[in-house]
């Protein structure tokens, strides 16, 4: 829903600049070509960084417990049988 509603501002930014000359219903037809776009482009982004973050925190919880069996592994502590 953020996402939708930061397309729909930077809508109203872009065509509100002066150098856009629109007729009849124009402005309302590249409005929604550009929150279209802007809203899809903000969507994927989203999800590639949440993806990003999810494999980081796999990765360093595989980590973490690889690191635990190799204490468990090579602790002095233990007999050798």
């Amino acid at each position: 829903m953020k996402n939708l509603i930061i397309a729909v501002l930077a809508m109203q930014i872009v065509t509100g600049m002066s150098f856009w000359e629109f007729s009849g219903h124009d402005r309302i037809w590249v409005g929604l070509g550009f929150v279209a776009l802007i809203w899809i482009t903000l969507e994927s982004l989203d999800e590639w960084i949440i993806d990003r973050r999810r494999r980081r925190r796999m990765q360093k919880r595989r980590a973490d417990r690889f690191k635990l069996d190799v204490i468990d592994l090579t602790d002095d502590d233990q007999e050798v049988i």
